[in-house]
């Protein structure tokens, strides 16, 4: 793992603790808010539709804030956009609990979304600047597992402090505030105005839609299954308990396999790599409907978050691979809207295919999705286009 850093100097490798410091803290906001706020208001007797639509403020402000990162990183600069956007998130969720009027959820998550967003895409940016040379898939592996676990974290601890009282509202803010300190040691100011041309959010889009594209439904898996994986494990006989360790496996299982996975970004074509783990998720979730009521569930689900993760991973090196300086920043910004548009679409279009074809409409709407973006990538090695 040391040899990942031995070709950078000081500043790269500082740069890249404080970017996965503060990523760190934002997948673990997320994850943590998006259960716990769940929680309560299932507790309260809210509808599931309300909570919905509650939950999906979140992706909207990571929406509306990615055409917004480059002009405000280029008016003001990183590590300011950054200190406030951290305030904000850790602010919000306070006043999620001073202010517990359905209302005002709608207002604050979106809030929540906005600073997560922008906390999101210039802390990638600076991982994906920072990891230079023949280390960098790998290196945009490990972000990838940590992303992975982080989004889990919350998964452990909830059930042990309970979502009753302010600590838990306290708590998150406070490992979200904590960003705000290995902010400081970020060196990345400079490089914004001076290296590569300084792309615009919507520019990047037509620039890398093959990119883009593969986001959107990485993000289509991570959000559809987080939501609805334990409904499909659940109608078709399995209990609580292993329902959940099933998503769990999932989670856990594809964060550290994106080692290897990265391994391969490193030494082989990436277009191909991407048909290839596309491929592998559609064979995944076609076979998971017949294992499921059995022990081999848990390799395929390994398998299913891998391959799919494992396209989050492979275009984040093509990210710093194609794009450097400011417009890895317009990068990230639209990686991060992408993600948000897929975890804003995903959930209510998956429950509708479970509601018309059974728990299947899951894997189904899963396959049919991979499918379409695996013929995307034959086109493009076909026609020799750039991801």
């Amino acid at each position: 793992m040391i040899t990942l850093f031995a070709h950078m100097d000081k500043t790269q490798r500082m740069t890249l603790i404080a970017a996965f410091a503060t990523v760190t803290t934002v997948v673990v906001s997320i994850g943590f808010t998006f259960l716990l706020l769940t929680l309560i208001l299932e507790a309260r007797g809210t509808s599931e539709t309300v909570i919905g639509l509650n939950a999906a403020m979140a992706p909207l402000g990571i929406i509306c804030a990615g055409p917004l990162i480059p002009l405000l990183a280029k008016r003001f600069g990183n590590l300011p956009i950054a200190m406030a956007s951290a305030l904000l998130v850790a602010g919000s969720i306070l006043a999620l609990k001073a202010l517990p009027q359905i209302e005002w959820w709608f207002f604050l998550r979106f809030l929540m979304g906005v600073g997560d967003g922008i906390l999101f895409a210039l802390s990638e940016s600076w991982i994906v600047r920072s990891a230079e040379g023949p280390s960098r898939g790998r290196i945009m592996a490990l972000y990838a597992c940590v992303v992975s676990i982080g989004f889990s974290i919350g998964s452990f601890t909830i059930p042990h402090m309970g979502i009753e009282g302010w600590f838990p509202f306290v708590f998150c803010a406070g490992i979200v505030a904590i960003a705000c300190l290995p902010l400081v040691f970020v060196k990345l100011e400079d490089m914004d105005s001076t290296s590569g041309s300084h792309l615009g959010f919507f520019s990047f889009i037509r620039l890398a839609p093959v990119l883009l594209t593969g986001i959107f439904v990485f993000a289509c898996l991570d959000a559809s299954t987080m939501a609805l994986l334990p409904v499909f494990s659940l109608q078709h006989g399995l209990g609580m308990t292993e329902a959940s360790y099933l998503l769990g496996v999932l989670i856990i299982g594809n964060a550290f396999l994106q080692f290897p996975i990265g391994w391969l970004a490193d030494h082989y074509e990436k277009l191909r790599l991407l048909a290839i783990c596309a491929a592998f998720t559609v064979a995944a979730s076609l076979v998971l409907p017949h294992v499921i009521n059995s022990a081999l569930k848990w390799p395929v689900v390994v398998i299913l978050g891998a391959s799919g993760f494992g396209i989050y991973t492979i275009g984040l090196a093509v990210l710093g691979e194609r794009f450097k300086g400011a417009s890895v920043v317009a990068g990230s910004s639209a990686f991060a809207a992408m993600w948000g548009f897929g975890g804003l679409v995903a959930p209510p279009i998956a429950g509708v295919s479970m509601q018309n074809f059974g728990p299947n409409g899951l894997p189904y709407f899963i396959a049919v999705l991979f499918a379409g973006y695996f013929c995307m990538l034959i086109w493009a090695v076909a026609t020799k286009r750039r991801a």
